[in-house]
Order: C-alpha cells, then sequence, then structure tokens
C-alpha cells in the first residue's frame, strides 16, 4: 500500500512538472493573455454553492462563475457539490443525508452558510433557479456542472430555465458525455465542457462527435493530472483544454500556454496575467 502511495505522489508530480516545464517561456506566453477564468462554487471565502458566493464573486471582479446543480426529492433543481447535505449544512444526523432522499422545503430550513463563518448563518441552500436570476442581476456567467445521477428530463428542465432566462449562452461540464451529446441537440450554441480525472485520447474523441460547428467543446481536466502528451492530444484533435482548481499565482503565471480556460477558489487568472 506504502509503494502504491508513494508511486501516486511521483505520478502526481510529474504530471504538475510536465504542466509547468519551461516555466519563464510560459510566463512570457500567458502575459496580457486573454482567458476563461472561472471562480470555483463562487468565492472561496463564503460558503460554496451559495448566492452569497457569487455575490461576492462579482464583488472580487470575476465574469465567469461555476456551480453545481443537484436534484431534491421533490424534483427542485438545487446547488449542490456533494450527493450528501452533511458538510455544507447543519442537518442534525449521524447517517449521511442525500439531497435526492429530503424535499425543498425540508432542505430549506436548514442552514448553509454557519459552516464556513457564522456572518453566513441562514444561509439558504439556493434553487437553480436563484441562481440563473443572480447571474443575470450581476452580469455573471455560469459553468453549470450537473452531477451524476441525473435524467434526461432533469438536463431538459436546466436548459429550458436558460431558454426562458435572458442569458444567451452559458457553458455546460459533466462528467457524463450523455448530458454533453443532449445538449448539443437542444443547446446547440452552448460551451460544452468534459470532466475528466485524467484526460484520455477516447474522451477527446467523444468530444469531437458533439461538436456541431455552432457550439464550444473542450476538455476540463484536474490540472496536477495534465501532461505535455496529453496536451499533444488535445493539440491534434484542435479540442480546447481547461483546468481545475488552481489557487497558486506562481502555478497559474507558469501554467501551459495551450491551456484555455482556469477554474479558482480565489484568483482571476485574466488579471493575473495582465499583471505579469
Amino acid at each position: 500500500m506504502k509503494k502504491r502511495l508513494v508511486a501516486v505522489a511521483l505520478c502526481l508530480l510529474l504530471a504538475l512538472t510536465l504542466v509547468l516545464c519551461g516555466c519563464s517561456q510560459n510566463v512570457d506566453a500567458n502575459r496580457n493573455r486573454k482567458i476563461n477564468s472561472v471562480n470555483h462554487r463562487g468565492y472561496g471565502d463564503a460558503p460554496e454553492n451559495t448566492l452569497s458566493a457569487y455575490r461576492m464573486s462579482a464583488e472580487k471582479g470575476f465574469k465567469m462563475v461555476e456551480c453545481d446543480v443537484s436534484f431534491t426529492k421533490d424534483n427542485k433543481a438545487v446547488l449542490l457539490h456533494d450527493d450528501t447535505i452533511n458538510r455544507t449544512s447543519n442537518v442534525d444526523s449521524k447517517k449521511e443525508v442525500k439531497i435526492n432522499e429530503i424535499t425543498l422545503e425540508e432542505v430549506r430550513k436548514l442552514d448553509f452558510g454557519s459552516w464556513k463563518d457564522e456572518k453566513f448563518a441562514g444561509e439558504q441552500i439556493p434553487t437553480y433557479e436563484e441562481f440563473v436570476d443572480l447571474c443575470e442581476e450581476l452580469d455573471l456567467y455560469p459553468y453549470i456542472e450537473i452531477k451524476n445521477g441525473a435524467t434526461a428530463e432533469q438536463v431538459a428542465y436546466l436548459a429550458e430555465v436558460i431558454d426562458n432566462s435572458n442569458l444567451a449562452t452559458v457553458t455546460w461540464i459533466a462528467r457524463d458525455i450523455n448530458f454533453l451529446s443532449q445538449l448539443a441537440q437542444i443547446r446547440p450554441n452552448d460551451r460544452l465542457g468534459l470532466i475528466a480525472n485524467i484526460l484520455t485520447a477516447k474522451d477527446v474523441k467523444a468530444m469531437v462527435k458533439i461538436d456541431n460547428g455552432r457550439n464550444v467543446c473542450f476538455m476540463d481536466i484536474f490540472y496536477m493530472l495534465v501532461t505535455i502528451p496529453q496536451i499533444n492530444t488535445c493539440k491534434k484533435y484542435n479540442m480546447p483544454l481547461e483546468v481545475w482548481t488552481m489557487d497558486s499565482e506562481s502555478k497559474i503565471a507558469n501554467i501551459n500556454p495551450y491551456i484555455s480556460g482556469i477554474t479558482s477558489n480565489y484568483i482571476d487568472a485574466e488579471k493575473l496575467f495582465a499583471t505579469l
């Protein structure tokens, strides 16, 4: 077991080294560069996936924000990363409480703010519709992650909410290629990102197939596991590559210049590049 953990750690270190190789050259390439700079679950000083977090994103100058969408027992869309509500609420239970096992009315009675800081006490879990309304109000561009387990009907509903909003386009991200294939049909102008811990040629080819010439398809990868060969695979298929979640200014400044999007809890990459 120890040998396996050491091997995994070495692989992570190697991957990070490859992504950041040629540091001074990457800094030069990144200077004044345009990039998709996405705030992960809202700004990191606020409780994640709450309206307070996205308001703070806007205050900090972010234009793009990422959220996670799950569904309650009564089929209401809410913002939540985990399958359960235990980590980010004050639910009084020693057992895991899954979001799809409780109703919206039940979950709205809980506090989703005080776990982060008492000044956020009383913060409710937002509905997806409230998030979309806030994006309209604050001129924020959403990256909407659809969590595994959603149905085709639920995906269609999420798209319908955007259809009925004033948002021209959005970015959808998911680990399930089927969600993205469906959205390519019903929202043909939206951006689509396939989330993966490790990029494979098979995934890239799958995304190429759902590129309809009107949308933008891209890979969305955990930054520590991106390697130069994987970047070259994206180049071969002309597939954009974005990464998550980076919170080091030096690592962002030195990131491989092919990477066109960075998700961070705190750092606006586009602003950072402008100061290099």
